[in-house]
């Protein structure tokens, strides 16, 4: 299978389920803010061959409507999140996106010092991969629609999805027992970016605020 997804997080849940039975492509690379993301010529033509592609909905890939549009071809456009329950932004909030939300340390140095984009969300917040039984929710998404596209295989899909959901719950479980030893009184965010939500509320810190610039 062709498959292409929009961002490299979700282009490796979909690897951890997929194994070597597809080729993962993805849109949006490690460093880069999805929401200022303009598709090149190349990703238009990656979308036209695709089976599917695979997204993380909720505002998130705001060029994807005109991507799929621009691109034609039948590949089947998946809403990871749908089904999630989301936590909503409040009314107005400005949303400051930095270069770098979706990264890897190594770009950390690189965008040091560059300016931010300014967002006001309303809405769901998207940014649900920061609970990680939130990707439970994607696994199972992927592994459906994988066995749909290629049955021969449903049943590798659906058991590669097992075991990485067990890994995902184990992870949960360790998070949990770990921060238990915080008190609950003491669990305070303060983060340079609205992106921890998910992971405030599985967890019960309170967000204090999002007051510092910067991109690491």
């Amino acid at each position: 299978m062709s498959i292409v997804a929009t961002n490299s997080i979700i282009a490796d849940v979909v690897s951890q389920v997929a194994g070597g039975l597809a080729d993962v492509q993805t849109f949006v690379p490690s460093g880069a803010d999805p929401h200022a993301f303009e598709p090149s010529a190349q990703d238009i033509a990656a979308v036209a061959d695709a089976d599917v592609v695979f997204s993380n909905g909720l505002g998130l890939e705001g060029f994807l409507e005109d991507l799929i549009a621009n691109a034609g071809g039948d590949a089947q456009l998946v809403d990871l999140s749908e089904g999630i329950a989301t936590i909503t932004f409040e009314e107005g909030q400005e949303h400051d996106h930095e270069e770098g939300e979706v990264h890897e340390d190594e770009h950390e140095d690189e965008h040091e010092g560059e300016e931010g984009h300014d967002h006001d969300h309303e809405g769901p917040d998207p940014h649900v991969w920061t609970n990680p039984l939130n990707i439970v929710v994607w696994v199972a998404h992927i592994a459906e629609v994988l066995a749909e596209v290629d049955p021969a295989n449903a049943d590798t899909y659906q058991a590669n999805a097992a075991a990485y959901i067990a890994e995902l719950e184990t992870l949960d479980a360790w998070a949990a027992e770990q921060i238990g030893q915080i008190p609950v009184e003491s669990r305070l965010s303060v983060t340079d970016h609205e992106v921890f939500g998910y992971f405030a509320e599985r967890y019960a810190f309170e967000v204090v605020g999002a007051v510092m610039q910067g991109a690491s």
